[in-house]
């Protein structure tokens, strides 16, 4: 039997428009502690997303 990866939102929030979709979903769900996972995956998209770029400045 194959073993399946766990699932990594963060790797489909590639847009602002995505993230706050994403979020707009979470909101909509009773349990806060949707919410509170939606804004942890958000966080480690920026997170990513910052390390991809390249640097600016001196």
């Amino acid at each position: 039997m194959r073993e399946l990866k766990p699932f990594d939102a963060s790797s489909y929030l590639t847009s602002d428009e995505i993230i706050d979709e994403f979020l707009a979903i979470c909101r909509e769900d009773p349990n806060p502690k949707v919410y509170l996972s939606g804004l942890k995956e958000v966080g480690k998209a920026l997170a990513a997303r910052a390390l991809a770029e390249p640097p600016t400045g001196s």
